[in-house]
């Protein structure tokens, strides 16, 4: 028994109009016979050209899209590990440069110290200077008044000396104008002056003059005479 063509088509089926719909809720127009295989066939390459396409521009679109929605909310997420890293070398840059400020800081902070170090060695230097210079003033001083006391110690000395012979001399012409007159070569009698006895009485009795007695006993005033008294009366 033979088959024909016609035979092995397959038999056409019919969908009702309100059996399939869209999105939207509308139902599809009433669906024609379907194709015998030959046309089936080439449909399906159709359909295949047809997906390649769409997968092309779908690839092409991603990529795009991919680009376009960097920086922003709808980005697609990195890979968890790379965000890591990135976030650590972030986190390391912010503490290499917190430190490098922190150094900074601290050089400039060293380089104050070391300006007030040389201050205070400078200040140090000149207290030491001045202590030296106050310590010589003062070893100065000491050795003037040294010698002043030494000078005027000598001087006094021969202040008193001057004074002490200038007195001694005054003295011992004092004493030689109230001692007696040393006899003299000349002869005569020593009267010893009685109370009531006057230097004329003396003179009348030994036959000489006042002036004679006065002379030889050095006797400046006639009534100088006391009780006592030795006179030495010269000869004529």
């Amino acid at each position: 028994m033979k088959t024909s063509f016609r035979d092995c088509q397959a038999p056409v089926q019919t969908l009702p109009a309100s059996g399939i719909r869209d999105q939207a809720g509308n139902a599809f127009p009433e669906p024609r016979t379907l194709n015998p295989p030959l046309a089936q066939t080439r449909g399906f390459a159709s359909a295949s050209w047809f997906h390649c396409l769409a997968a092309v521009a779908l690839a092409v679109c991603a990529t795009g899209c991919q680009s376009m929605l960097e920086g922003t909310p709808f980005a697609p997420k990195p890979n968890t590990d790379e965000a890591r890293l990135a976030y650590a070398l972030q986190q390391a840059e912010r503490e290499v440069t917190r430190l490098r400020a922190r150094v900074d800081a601290f050089e400039q902070n060293n380089e104050r110290l070391e300006g007030r170090i040389i201050d205070a060695e400078r200040q140090t230097r000149d207290i030491l200077r001045l202590r030296d210079e106050l310590q010589q003033i003062r070893n100065d001083r000491a050795k003037l008044r040294d010698e002043i006391s030494q000078s005027m110690g000598v001087t006094i000395k021969r202040m008193l000396d001057e004074q002490q012979a200038q007195t001694l001399a005054q003295v011992q012409k004092a004493l030689a104008s109230s001692r007696p007159a040393a006899p003299s070569k000349q002869t005569g009698y020593n009267h010893t002056v009685a109370a009531g006895q006057t230097l004329s009485l003396i003179a009348r009795e030994y036959k000489t003059t006042i002036d004679a007695i006065m002379k030889a006993n050095n006797l400046t005033n006639a009534n100088d005479l006391r009780v006592g008294m030795v006179l030495f009366i010269p000869e004529k």
